[in-house]
């Protein structure tokens, strides 16, 4: 058992726009164009910038992810998904 202090790196996804469709788009695999454009990218950020959360600044994590890896971009009817 982990204890009830820990950190949890949370990934959004986006959202399928309907409510009941939510559960299916956050269990389902993300497509192999989809890992190489951003998730592949996204983890990378994390992994080099983890010692900074590790530091105790859980603020400048995510700053300093969010500069190496800056949100992709979508149109309307598209998600990160």
């Amino acid at each position: 058992m982990i204890g009830p202090d820990f950190w949890r790196i949370r990934i959004g996804i986006g959202h399928p726009g309907v409510k009941e469709l939510v559960h299916p788009y956050v269990l389902q695999n993300f497509s192999p164009d989809e890992a190489r454009a951003w998730v592949a990218p996204l983890v990378d950020a994390v992994a080099e910038t983890i010692p900074v959360l590790l530091g105790g600044a859980p603020d400048a994590f995510m700053s300093q992810v969010a500069r190496l890896c800056p949100a992709p971009e979508f149109g309307e009817d598209e998600g990160p998904k």
